[in-house]
């Protein structure tokens, strides 16, 4: 977008509290903590400093994530000072699953700029909550990564010994030049800018949405992004994108942690939770609504239902049937059938 979108935009509030202008200690500072909006903020910024604390980012590397988006938000373009993102924290709770399924090696760094991306302190914030996040982004060519994945599993199956191989960001920007997808001076892949929620400037201009979901080109791991998308699918807001999209994300998420794993994650609870054929018959649900019988009872009431069953026209038996009173039967025939059970004894 052009830089028009700067100039409708109000001047920034600070992201946190270590960003204001007054001197620590001033009656002024612990004024401006004290608003709703700047404690939850300061809050915000304290939780998540403490889930990417030990993978923070250097200046130098900070200065190539920015340079590499042009200084401006990478999600909603909005030409003002940015934070530095990690896509993945080093800290998150899964990355040791995902290290283990050989998707992020074991001395992966978390703090290059592979894991890095400039976004501005509102889009920060939609992005990096999860339970409930408001911008995500992942590769547009999902099927790349399916089809990699399918043939690696292959590769592997012939010989056990082998490590999972998984599309880098040159693997994924290659295949994207062979297919003239972007540009040769493009940095990195196509990725699918999705915001689940319509938080730009506040909602209020709807037009500039479309220009915002356009894919643009990213330089870093796209693994990253994808543990992300995965994350995605366990929200309600999922389904704001296509079948389609979510089918591949399903699949690709199947291939990388069920597909080829030979152990599951957690070999006891694995056990705990297969639902397995049971030997012994089951009731009924109408059974086991109904009060227990007794055996002698129970046999009169099924041998009633049988005969009853056997005497309904059905399509299959209704030619071997033996009808007491067809349609060829006379009244005087009927009189003369039961007269006996009305005559007096």
């Amino acid at each position: 977008m052009s830089t028009d979108l700067g100039q409708m935009l109000p001047p920034s509030t600070p992201a946190s509290v270590s960003r204001s202008t007054s001197q620590p200690g001033s009656r002024s500072a612990v004024r401006q903590q004290s608003g709703p909006v700047t404690r939850h903020r300061a809050m915000s910024s304290y939780n998540d400093n403490q889930s990417v604390n030990s993978s923070a980012f250097s200046e130098l590397t900070k200065l190539e994530v920015r340079r590499a988006t042009d200084d401006a938000c990478w999600a909603c373009q909005t030409p003002e000072d940015t934070d530095v993102a990690h896509v993945i924290a080093q800290a998150h709770g899964q990355v040791q699953i995902w290290e283990e399924a050989a998707l992020f090696n074991s001395d992966a760094d978390f703090k290059t700029i592979a894991n890095g991306i400039a976004l501005c302190p509102t889009c920060h914030r939609k992005f990096d909550n999860a339970a409930d996040p408001g911008f995500v982004f992942f590769p547009t060519d999902l099927q790349f990564f399916i089809d990699f994945e399918i043939n690696d599993q292959d590769r592997r199956r012939n010989d056990g010994d082998l490590r999972r191989r998984v599309p880098t960001a040159e693997d994924y920007k290659a295949h994207q030049l062979k297919t003239n997808t972007i540009p040769s001076d493009a940095k990195g892949g196509l990725y699918r800018r999705v915001f689940l929620k319509n938080f730009v400037l506040g909602g209020r201009f709807p037009e500039i949405m479309p220009d915002l979901c356009k894919h643009r080109t990213w330089h870093g791991n796209p693994i990253a992004s994808l543990m992300r998308a995965f994350a995605l699918l366990g929200t309600p807001r999922v389904y704001i994108l296509d079948k389609r999209i979510r089918d591949d994300l399903e699949k690709l998420r199947y291939l990388y942690f069920v597909a080829d794993q030979p152990k599951p994650i957690n070999s006891l609870l694995y056990d705990m939770y297969r639902l397995t054929p049971s030997t012994t018959s089951k009731r009924s649900l109408e059974e086991e609504q109904q009060p227990s019988q007794s055996p002698s009872k129970k046999l009169k009431l099924d041998n009633i239902e049988s005969t009853t069953n056997d005497q309904r026209p059905t399509p299959s038996n209704s030619r071997t049937l033996h009808w007491v009173l067809g349609p060829e039967v006379t009244t005087n025939q009927v009189i003369q059938m039961y007269s006996p059970l009305f005559s007096p004894a």
